[in-house]
């Protein structure tokens, strides 16, 4: 629905009925302002989502390359104790000595949880991230297609017929008429003819009828 803003023409005469057209030809369209301004922002909707989606990949990346570090850092200090335990029970080394490295291992252990916590928040982010992506490509999608309904294109290769519209008209759905043949001829803004495929109605007399035959 929408006012009419172009009526093809072909090679710069004003298309008119007897003209042939394609499949695929743009016979009119309407006003498609509102459309466009959606799609553009639906288009910036995509590229900000797909930034913030590279963001969270990349925070994902470094809060786990931290997870293994610090999961290192835990299993070489969990080594330095089983040494120094040792160590201690041969008396080798004092209480204190054994008690920095039990103090290291317990900084590592929390170390890991902290790390992994910020892996699990990044993963969620990532995720978060992905479904906004989809989300906006979703909505981009559907923006094209509201475009290409403002948009009239013949379906076949053929012959206009009929021209019911002029550029400044304001046309809508509601204006067409498929109650009968010939009101749906009257009332679509344009009509399109395949010559190879199409009835006629005619009246003959009782008479003649019976001398009818395919292919005559």
């Amino acid at each position: 629905n929408g006012l009419i803003t172009y009526v093809a023409d072909l090679e710069g005469v004003a298309l008119k009925e007897g003209d042939f057209v394609a499949a695929g030809d743009l016979l009119a369209t309407i006003d498609d302002r509102r459309q466009v301004s959606v799609i553009a922002t639906a288009e910036a909707d995509v590229e900000v989502s797909m930034n913030q989606g590279a963001q969270s990949e990349a925070t994902l990346m470094q809060a786990q390359a931290n997870l293994e570090k610090v999961n290192a850092d835990l299993r070489l200090a969990q080594t330095e104790l089983q040494r120094y335990q040792l160590l201690f029970e041969q008396g080798a080394v004092s209480e204190s000595d054994l008690d920095l490295y039990q103090n290291q291992v317990d900084q590592a252990t929390a170390a890991v949880k902290t790390a992994q916590q910020d892996v699990f928040s990044a993963e969620a982010s990532t995720r978060s991230a992905e479904s906004t992506v989809s989300s906006s490509r979703s909505r981009l999608n559907q923006s094209a297609i509201d475009l290409e309904d403002t948009q009239l294109v013949s379906p076949i290769d053929g012959i206009v017929a009929y021209i019911n519209i002029r550029e400044g008209d304001y046309w809508s759905t509601q204006y067409f008429n498929s109650s009968s043949a010939q009101s749906a001829i009257e009332t679509a803004p344009i009509v399109v003819m395949d010559l190879q495929s199409f009835e006629v109605e005619l009246e003959v007399k009782s008479s003649a009828a019976e001398a009818i035959r395919p292919g005559q």
